[in-house]
């Protein structure tokens, strides 16, 4: 075949393809790479931006993620909602690792149109006169296509084609913040062109007290295990009356658990049984303890952030009134009341409804292996052990 110079499409020989270099170019260690792709998606709330931000100040300072290496490099944050949020939450940042990040992170004052490629062509060009930037987060997808419909592969196309024509033409990896569905919570909202199109995925999960960063694709390369962390709050400054002005940074809380628990459906009297617990906590709940909080979970969750506890003997009493049962004598029905209260309670327990320590029983609302609790007793030492 005759090779023809100065032609515009390119082929290269699969030979000297497989002698390029493999080692990726990590952004952030073992997450995403240098050049790629990729959306960070979640539910109103759930703390998504707190992580992207959390990434954004690590690169443009050069340290590491949470003990992950990270590529220093400029960083634009295309903000398209809650401007006025971001600054507070960048000084909680400034708090948490210190240094200056003059110069290193640069935030929009205005959403972009990306399915504009006049407005995608001002903004690549705005960018490049940053200089040095090696990461671009685009917050949310949504507020920044500049019209046209998130369902539709059709509008998502013509954006996608101007981040290929415009961004990625500077060397950087481009980040999307983007919602959960509506009804499918575990997926990004709206096409599947927009998840079939990214290098990788991650879904932020509100977790009780826990904002969980899981790997939903990587489309190379192993995947990352599940990354737990806490919210911290930070004063940040004080109004003119003198009451502190504050936002919040995340702390690691290191690998998280996101496997579901599998329940087995209850019966009408097993459910009965359940909803004279809730009575019991409604009417004589108490806070728990400091040892429970600490040693257990599930009163915890985000459902169920205000749960209390409260004595068995609350709710045994409560129980007992629901329960019928057939017997020839007072003795005899008090026994089967006890013995049918006695089964439903480890039912409840085994099947992951409640918890118990102590004297004391709650429920779990949360869904998520992590916010599981167990029984246990005192040893002779005092030490927690699990039944």
């Amino acid at each position: 075949m005759t090779k023809k110079e100065n032609v515009l499409f390119r082929f290269v020989d699969a030979s000297e393809l497989m002698n390029r270099c493999y080692a990726p170019d990590f952004l952030i260690e073992t997450l995403f790479e240098s050049n790629s792709l990729g959306q960070i998606f979640g539910a109103t709330g759930s703390g998504k931006s707190f992580v992207v931000l959390d990434m954004a100040y690590c690169i443009a300072k050069g340290l590491d993620y949470h003990g992950l290496t990270t590529k220093q490099g400029n960083v634009a944050y295309i903000c398209g909602e809650g401007y006025r949020g971001i600054g507070r939450r960048i000084k909680a940042l400034e708090n948490k690792y210190g240094g200056d990040i003059k110069e290193k992170l640069f935030i929009s004052e205005q959403p972009g149109a990306f399915i504009d490629i006049s407005v995608t062509r001002e903004v690549a060009a705005s960018i490049s006169a940053i200089g040095n930037v090696n990461l671009v987060i685009i917050d949310t997808y949504h507020r920044n296509m500049g019209g046209g419909n998130e369902n539709s592969a059709d509008d998502f196309g013509v954006i996608l084609r101007n981040i290929d024509t415009f961004l990625k033409p500077l060397n950087v990896a481009v980040l999307i913040i983007h919602h959960s569905g509506h009804m499918e919570t575990d997926r990004s909202r709206g096409s599947s062109a927009i998840r079939a199109a990214m290098d990788f995925e991650y879904q932020v999960i509100k977790s009780g007290e826990s904002i969980i960063l899981k790997a939903t694709k990587i489309k190379d390369g192993a995947t990352p295990a599940p990354m737990a962390f806490a919210l911290v709050d930070s004063k940040i400054d004080t109004d003119t009356s003198g009451n502190p002005i504050t936002s919040a940074y995340l702390e690691y809380k290191g690998t998280a658990s996101t496997k579901k628990i599998t329940r087995r459906k209850l019966s009408a009297r097993d459910e009965a049984i359940l909803q004279t617990l809730n009575d019991a906590i409604a009417a004589h709940g108490i806070d728990p303890s400091a040892e429970i909080k600490d040693k257990l979970a599930g009163f915890n969750s985000f459902t169920g952030k205000k749960q209390k506890i409260v004595h068995i003997d609350h709710w045994r009493k409560l129980a007992h009134k629901t329960i019928s049962v057939d017997a020839d004598t007072d003795e005899k029905r008090a026994a089967a009341i006890q013995k049918a209260f006695r089964r439903c309670r480890d039912k409840l327990f085994n099947d992951k409804y409640t918890v118990e320590h102590g004297d004391y029983v709650w429920r779990i609302f949360d869904e998520t292996s992590d916010q599981t609790g167990h029984r246990t007793t005192p040893d002779k030492t005092g030490q927690l052990v699990r039944q």
